[in-house]
């Protein structure tokens, strides 16, 4: 049958599970052979008006490790208005091993006013903030090819300094190597390539060719 524990005292530790018998001690909770997951899982701890902490002391890099063992498994992580924060004084990666198209997304859906910011706030190197495709390109894309006007570009915001590399697509005279700031070939962007001559060039996208 069913084993309740309960109690009505109204106090810290009103029920406490210790061991204190030495260093290869441990505490285990374990169900054998239940099978449910989400609000109904084999193993649930619940906080109905609190909250839940999970504190542990040991030096390790798995100190605290959440592990879906199952090969189609997954971890599931909600939260309401007040967010997710990770926080670490040490390096905080991640890493996923699917081999399809977006394996790692980052993905904002809550309005117009939203924004993804990616910021490093004190780094001061060329490459404090490091965008690196090892075998294949980095494409900065956007949908709404109407914003770009003959009088603004006004979905791209360049500030500071930007390297590309590699360097030769800049520095061959061939007319579709270069820097574009704006929709590509859609009228008011710019563009910044090495003329035939071999000077700078800043060309400007007007009636359906780039100026210089």
């Amino acid at each position: 049958g069913a084993v309740v524990i309960n109690t009505t005292a109204s106090k810290s530790n009103a029920i406490s599970l210790n061991a204190n018998g030495g260093t290869a001690e441990t505490i285990r909770i374990r169900s054998q052979q239940g099978t449910n997951s989400g609000s109904n899982a084999s193993i649930l701890l619940a906080s109905t008006v609190g909250g839940i902490t999970a504190n542990a002391g040991i030096g390790a890099a798995d100190a605290i490790k959440l592990n879906a063992s199952n090969a189609a498994g997954g971890i599931d992580i909600d939260a309401g208005t007040a967010g997710i924060a990770i926080d670490s004084t040490g390096t905080i990666g991640i890493t996923s091993a699917k081999n399809e198209a977006a394996s790692i997304y980052l993905h904002a859906n809550g309005g117009t006013s939203e924004t993804i910011k990616l910021h490093a706030d004190q780094g001061t190197a060329a490459t404090s903030l490091h965008m690196l495709s090892d075998a294949g390109g980095i494409e900065l894309a956007v949908t709404n090819v109407t914003a770009t006007t003959l009088d603004h570009d006004v979905f791209v915001g360049v500030k500071g300094d930007i390297r590309v590399s590699p360097a030769e697509d800049v520095s061959s005279t061939a007319s579709v190597f270069g820097y574009y700031i704006g929709q590509k070939d859609t009228d008011g962007s710019w563009r910044v390539v090495v003329a035939a001559s071999g000077v700078l060039s800043f060309d400007r996208h007007e009636s359906g060719a780039y100026v210089a």
